[in-house]
């Protein structure tokens, strides 16, 4: 940020709009992302009863998820209205598609966990699935293997799952 004085004064950005994500600006205003202070590597442990909480993971992924969607939205998103949201800007930059309608839990997470063996780090999975067992599996599956679950988009009994892989 620049700051000019005088009477028509002002800030002015010092980088480009698509170059300033939301977390940037979060971080900066507010500092880290996490609903608690245990979450997350940097976990300061203050919390007395970390060891052996159930929830430590749970806040953990929040935290990661956060940082994910804040990360991936920039100040220029924001002002032409164009979040990213799981039908549009995503849409681009998947690498692989796997048709799972009308394949009965738990063959969808196989076919997922055979297709991700193909994909380099980065890329992005969507699946399409139409078993009730896909909402929770596929998302669990993410978290189990490290993989990101970008998200989860309805279409009447079908589902699009997009899929990021990590590891």
């Amino acid at each position: 940020m620049k700051s000019n004085r005088g009477p028509s004064g002002g800030y002015l950005l010092s980088q480009a709009t698509d170059e300033i994500s939301i977390l940037d600006v979060v971080t900066l205003l507010q500092g880290p992302v996490a609903p608690t202070s245990c979450a997350g590597a940097g976990a300061s442990g203050e919390c007395q009863r970390l060891d052996g909480c159930g929830l430590v993971g749970v806040w953990s992924e929040l935290k990661s998820s956060s940082e994910q969607v804040l990360g991936q939205t920039t100040l220029r998103d924001i002002l032409t209205g164009n979040q990213n949201d799981i039908s549009a800007d995503k849409e681009s930059f998947v690498s692989e598609k796997l048709d799972c309608i009308g394949v009965p839990c738990p063959l969808p997470i196989v076919h997922i966990s055979e297709t991700m063996r193909k994909l380099s780090t980065g890329e992005v999975l969507e699946v399409w699935a139409d078993d009730e067992g896909a909402k929770a599996d596929i998302p669990a599956w993410c978290m189990g293997t490290g993989n990101d679950f970008i998200g989860r988009e309805e279409f009447g009994d079908q589902m699009k799952f997009l899929i990021r892989k990590v590891v």
